[in-house]
């Protein structure tokens, strides 16, 4: 299946030669990716019915993040942390990848995918600079630390365990609803689409777990 163009401005990338080129262009490749989300779930894997109803969502999401960054790290990418949103970013500093869950329409190149849940704050801040030209930068914009005016990719996974498969895209968020779900991109990169064998699901129970979600605050008392 050739690249192709999804909505009004999205466009998919499928064919493997257009694929690997992409990800050149992000110095990143198909089996770090992956070999990222394969990592995570095979922990999730683990939990059964009588494990906290979040703990397989959080072991896919941690674990993969986990793993990515013991791929690129030793290559000078750089963990950040930004208001509950762990960044894995490249090291000039221009673009970055967040791990998240996405919906049934994931690694499909005629859907169009959103996130499974809703995102907070740091997402929508996020995706507010992920629409922005560096040629175009407002004045608001340019006061930012430019550290944080980095393009944000997002390693979208969804299990379909009656498929027997993982659907995983890399993909560029540029629109967000009222209700916080990201749900139009720039850019899509399929890694693993439906019913091409890339990637066999481990069985992992349901979970209504996803990151992102605006920080809670617990205040911590020191012991006297």
């Amino acid at each position: 299946m050739e690249s192709q163009a999804v909505g009004l401005t999205t466009v998919a990338y499928v064919r493997p030669a257009d694929v690997t080129a992409q990800l050149n262009g992000l110095d990143l490749t198909r089996e770090v990716l992956l070999e990222a989300v394969h990592f995570g779930s095979t922990y999730a894997a683990e939990c059964t019915r009588h494990d906290p109803s979040s703990l397989a969502g959080t072991l896919l999401w941690g674990k993969t993040v986990r793993h990515l960054r013991d791929r690129l790290i030793p290559a000078g990418w750089d963990a950040r942390d930004k208001r509950n949103l762990p960044l894995t970013v490249h090291p000039s500093g221009r673009w970055a990848i967040v791990v998240a869950s996405g919906d049934e329409h994931t690694g499909i190149p005629d859907r169009t995918p959103s996130t499974r849940y809703d995102r907070g704050s740091a997402t929508q801040q996020v995706v507010s600079i992920n629409q922005l030209s560096f040629a175009t930068l407002s004045a608001d914009f340019a006061k930012l630390d430019a550290a944080a005016l980095h393009r944000t990719w997002f390693l979208l996974h969804y299990r379909d365990n009656d498929a027997d498969e993982i659907r995983v895209e890399l993909s560029l968020p540029i629109e967000m609803t009222s209700d916080n779900f990201v749900t139009q991109w720039e850019r899509r990169i399929i890694l693993a689409g439906a019913g091409d064998g890339s990637a066999s699901a481990h069985s992992v129970p349901d979970s209504s777990f996803d990151p992102d979600v605006d920080m809670i605050d617990v205040p911590v008392l020191k012991r006297a």
